[in-house]
């Protein structure tokens, strides 16, 4: 069809048309896919997020099978482009509180969260889809995402609470579930971590420094260095100082 990709084969077709060799050399080496690397074994088409956005919204009729099928493509650019139509659909489904839609958004998420694998891919939605749904459901099932062995999971958990602060000012649960990522090997999600308590700074200050006052000397560095980035100089130094005596 001229005015859109109506399968998910013909939308990755269209990716890979796109493909440019030598932005997915650089890309498998900034997304660390080598033997050992968070983004082990994925496989890159060099293209921009912008490029990828201009396909995905040529993609619009495709329904939550077909988003699934991109979603198990070893593109990574597959996986992003479905994960920016679901976002895209959770949004427009809060904001119409069309809590079908959004349960139906959810599911094609959760039913290949393994395919969520890389941190650009957990950011680019789990904030619409994840955040909006426990915003309006009990999110037991997020609490044990957070406690789960596998950092793709955890990061979504609490990246996903984004979307109580950008759409509720809602920052009791990014204070609450936080502790229970201070002893967290991996520095994503200490960048995480940092990143959503800075977030949700914006709403409370108060309760940032709060959280700052009691947990500031468990807290992983870079996390740390994350909350606190937009506080004054002097500030952030002597916090830096009576946390860990720098």
């Amino acid at each position: 069809m001229k005015d859109q990709l109506p399968t998910a084969k013909a939308a990755e077709l269209e990716l890979r048309r796109l493909a440019n060799p030598r932005n997915a050399a650089f890309a498998q080496k900034f997304f660390r896919t080598e033997k050992g690397g968070y983004g082990e074994g994925d496989s890159f088409l060099g293209l921009s997020v912008p490029t990828v956005r201009g396909v995905a919204r040529r993609c619009n009729a495709l329904d939550g099978q077909e988003l699934a099928k991109l979603l198990d493509s070893k593109w990574h650019e597959a996986r992003l482009m479905a994960l920016a139509i679901l976002a895209q659909r959770a949004e427009k489904a809060f904001k119409k509180k069309d809590a079908n839609s959004l349960k139906a958004v959810f599911g094609v998420y959760r039913s290949r969260i393994s395919r969520i694998d890389n941190w650009d891919l957990v950011d680019v939605a789990a904030p619409a889809v994840v955040g909006s749904y426990f915003l309006v459901n009990n999110d037991a099932e997020r609490k044990r995402w957070l406690a789960s062995k596998q950092l793709w999971e955890r990061r979504i958990a609490y990246v996903s609470l984004l979307q109580d602060i950008r759409r509720a000012k809602r920052v009791d649960r990014v204070f609450r579930y936080g502790p229970r990522l201070l002893e967290d090997s991996h520095d994503l999600m200490h960048k995480a971590l940092g990143w959503v308590l800075r977030e949700a700074g914006k709403v409370d200050p108060q309760g940032l420094e709060a959280f700052i006052e009691r947990y500031g000397k468990r807290m992983p560095r870079t996390a740390l260095r994350y909350a606190i980035e937009r506080w004054p100089q002097a500030k952030r130094k002597r916090t830096l100082i009576e946390t860990r005596g720098e």
